[in-house]
């Protein structure tokens, strides 16, 4: 297999304008979230996907499909082109795929060590050969694995769309599975490497971090952002805010922008 390129799209980077590659990509976020969209064209009719991606989303993209992506608060990726066919983008799927790391971090790590290698000239070591084959043979099992479970699939979306309803029940919500909740909590965490509550956490965090830094542009209180988010103890908020970064919301709100 031949890799063609591994470079980084620096932290600040809010758009993307439509492109297409004539080689496979694979993209890890490390900063910053967004939303990356996708045309799959038919004959007939041209259908647009949109997917949402945050820290640790690894996105695959196929040779030719048209993709843009944007982000409110810029973010920061890694990438490989190869001329490597994916093995689950074959003809009958032609649109972009997004998945998430594990709790162990192993592709992002792997991929990492791919960039550093690259840029310190190691372009020719046949270990990046033997890296990226890993790599791709942990995507293929990660998106077998979704593709057997569309149950935490929809587990997934579900927590996507209302992670910041302070209504939500987490458990109610395991339960509308019809499965035992211990039982798609076991599920869930063979699936996406995290149980559902750390998965919600993060979501919830993730957006807690883009509000904090225009904070003073928006004109919130910390109450305010952790309320957005689905928490409506700030006192809470913060405790779980500083477990989760090392930081308060308010210190990490006066961090300098990168």
């Amino acid at each position: 297999m031949s890799i063609l390129s591994i470079g980084v799209l620096p932290k600040g980077s809010t758009r993307i304008e439509p492109h297409t590659h004539d080689v496979s990509e694979i993209t890890l976020i490390t900063e910053g979230e967004g939303t990356v969209i996708s045309e799959n064209k038919n004959a007939h009719t041209v259908n647009t996907v949109q997917h949402a991606f945050h820290p640790g989303s690894i996105i695959i993209i196929p040779p030719n499909v048209p993709h843009q992506s944007y982000s409110d608060g810029g973010y920061r990726e890694i990438f490989i082109q190869t001329d490597q066919t994916v093995p689950f983008t074959d003809s009958a799927n032609r649109d972009i795929i997004v998945l998430e790391d594990d709790n162990e971090n192993a592709i992002s790590v792997m991929m990492q060590m791919m960039f550093y290698r690259y840029i310190k000239g190691e372009k020719n070591d046949p270990t990046l050969s033997l890296m990226l084959e890993l790599v791709l043979r942990l995507l293929s099992e990660k998106y077998t694995a979704l593709q057997r479970d569309p149950v935490i699939e929809d587990v997934r979306r579900l927590l996507a769309l209302h992670y910041n309803d302070t209504q939500l029940s987490l458990s109610a919500l395991l339960e509308s599975t019809g499965y035992n909740k211990d039982h798609i909590r076991r599920r869930f965490v063979a699936v996406c490497g995290i149980t559902p509550s750390a998965y919600l956490t993060s979501l919830k965090i993730e957006h807690a971090k883009r509000l904090l830094r225009s904070k003073t542009r928006l004109q919130l209180s910390v109450a305010d952002i952790g309320e957005m988010c689905g928490y409506t103890d700030p006192h809470y908020f913060s405790r779980v805010f500083k477990k989760e970064t090392g930081l308060t919301p308010e210190g990490f709100a006066a961090q300098p922008a990168e």
